[in-house]
C-alpha cells in the first residue's frame, strides 16, 4: 500500500500541459520516412530464414535500420536494443516455449517475450548479465496463461477463483495438485523458480508471487460492467498489478530487493501499465474492460489523461537520475524516447477518443503523416506480430547450443 500510495501522489500531480516533445517533422521528412517504412516492409517480407543465424541474422540488421532511420533511435540506444546478449536471450527464449507447449500461440509467446525484453532492460540497469535465467524463463511463461484465464469474459467467475485459489495454494508451498494441463504448466513453471531461488533462502521471491498473483486477481473486476467500481479504484487495481509484476522481475533477477530498488520498480511497473493501458485504449473501451483510461473515455476525451501519462514519464525518469544504478545513462534516453513514441501513437492510432485539437497538436512530431497511418492502420497494427513470426523461424531452424542457466 506504500508503494501505490506515492504512485497515487505522482499520479495526481502529475501536469495535464501538453506534453514537450523532441522532434518535429517537415512534410518532405515525413514523405521520406513513409517510403523508408515500406522498404522496411519489403526487406522483412523478402527476408530468408536459412541464412546468417543469431544476431548476425539480416532480420535484425533492418530492423536496426529502420529504428534509426525511421523512428531516429540513436545507435547507443540501438546498442542495448538489439545487443548479441538480447537477441540471443530473444532466440534462446521462443525456442524453450515451443519446447515447454508446443501448443501455445505465436501471440502468447510474443506475449510472455515482451516480459523477457523488460526483464532484460532490467539486467542491464542493475548490472547483471543479460541472459535467460530459469526464473526469467518461468515468470514471463507464467502470464500468458494465468493472465490470459483471469481477463477472459467467457470464463464464469467461480471457475477463475477456483483457479486463484489452486494457485494461490501452489504459489504458498502447499500441497494440491493441477486440475488440468493448463494448471499443469504454471505449477511446474513455479518449479523452476523454486530450484533456481529456494524457498528458505529466498522467501521474498514467493512473497513477490503472491503479491502479483492478489493483484491480478483483482483484475478480474475490471471485467465488470456494473459500474460498481469508482474511478479511484479502477486506478488502483491497474496500477498494482503493474507495479506488483515488475517488483516480481527484480526478485526473479536479483532474489532479494532493497527498498530503493522497490521502491523504483514497483513505480516503473506501474508507470509501464499505463504505458500499456493508454496503447489499448481503443480495444479495451470496446471490449468493455475498465482502465482508467477505457473508463473516462465512455464519457469525454481523455487529452489530460495522456498528457499527464507523459509528465509521469518525466518524473519516474527523474526518481531514476538520483539513484545509483549501472548504465542509467542511456537506460534513461531509451526510455524518454520509448515515453514519446508511446504517447505519440496512442493519441494518434485512438484518435477518436481526443478531442480534435489534441490530435493536430501531435501531427506535427509524428514522423509520418496521420493520413498515413489511418491508411495503413491494418498493416501498420500487424508488422509487430510479423517480424516476431520471423524471429520465431530463425530460433527454431538452430540448434540449441545454449542451455538454461
Amino acid at each position: 500500500m506504500e508503494y501505490l500510495t506515492h504512485f497515487k501522489t505522482l499520479w495526481n500531480n502529475s501536469s495535464s500541459v501538453f506534453p514537450k516533445l523532441d522532434t518535429a517533422y517537415s512534410l518532405l521528412q515525413k514523405k521520406v520516412k513513409e517510403k523508408q517504412f515500406e522498404a522496411f516492409l519489403r526487406s522483412i517480407n523478402a527476408c530468408l530464414s536459412d541464412c546468417e543465424m543469431g544476431s548476425s541474422h539480416p532480420l535484425f540488421t533492418h530492423i536496426r535500420n529502420f529504428l534509426k532511420e525511421c523512428l531516429d533511435y540513436s545507435d547507443e540506444q540501438l546498442n542495448i536494443i538489439l545487443s548479441d546478449e538480447m537477441v540471443d536471450t530473444t532466440l534462446h527464449f521462443v525456442r524453450k516455449a515451443r519446447q515447454f507447449d508446443a501448443e501455445l500461440e505465436l501471440e502468447e509467446i510474443f506475449q510472455a517475450c515482451r516480459n523477457v525484453w523488460i526483464m532484460n532492460g532490467l539486467q542491464y540497469l542493475l548490472g547483471q548479465d543479460i541472459k535467460l535465467t530459469p526464473s526469467v524463463f518461468a515468470y514471463s511463461m507464467l502470464y500468458p496463461y494465468t493472465d490470459n484465464f483471469v481477463d477472459d469474459a467467457n470464463i464464469s467467475k467461480d471457475e477463475k477463483a477456483a483457479f486463484a485459489h489452486r494457485f494461490y495454494k501452489r504459489l504458498d508451498n502447499q500441497l494440491v495438485d493441477p486440475a488440468n494441463h493448463n494448471e499443469d504448466k504454471i505449477f511446474q513453471l513455479v518449479g523452476m523458480i523454486e530450484k533456481q531461488w529456494p524457498r528458505e533462502s529466498y522467501p521474498k521471491v514467493y512473497e513477490s508471487l503472491l503479491a502479483i498473483h492478489k493483484a491480478q486477481t483483482k483484475s478480474s473486476d475490471l471485467l465488470s460492467e456494473s459500474g460498481e467500481l469508482t474511478q479511484d479504484e479502477i486506478f488502483e487495481i491497474c496500477v498494482e498489478k503493474g507495479g506488483c509484476s515488475v517488483q516480481a522481475d527484480g526478485y526473479m533477477i536479483l532474489g532479494d530487493l532493497n527498498k530503493e530498488q522497490k521502491e523504483f520498480l514497483y513505480n516503473y511497473g506501474a508507470y509501464l501499465q499505463i504505458l500499456d493501458d493508454l496503447q489499448d485504449v481503443q480495444d479495451d473501451t470496446s471490449q468493455g474492460l475498465l482502465t482508467c483510461f477505457s473508463a473516462t473515455a465512455k464519457e469525454s476525451v481523455i487529452d489530460d489523461y495522456a498528457s499527464k501519462t507523459f509528465w509521469l514519464g518525466k518524473k519516474i525518469l527523474d526518481s531514476i537520475e538520483n539513484l545509483s544504478y549501472n548504465n542509467k545513462a542511456v537506460f534513461l534516453t531509451l526510455m524518454k524516447k520509448s515515453i514519446e513514441l508511446f504517447v505519440l501513437e496512442s493519441v494518434v492510432s485512438a484518435n477518436s477518443l481526443f478531442s480534435k485539437k489534441y490530435v493536430k497538436s501531435f501531427t506535427d512530431y509524428s514522423p509520418v503523416r496521420v493520413s498515413y497511418l489511418r491508411r495503413n492502420q491494418d498493416v501498420l497494427g500487424a508488422y509487430p506480430k510479423l517480424i516476431f513470426k520471423k524471429i520465431e523461424k530463425i530460433a527454431l531452424l538452430q540448434t540449441d547450443g545454449v542451455t538454461v542457466v
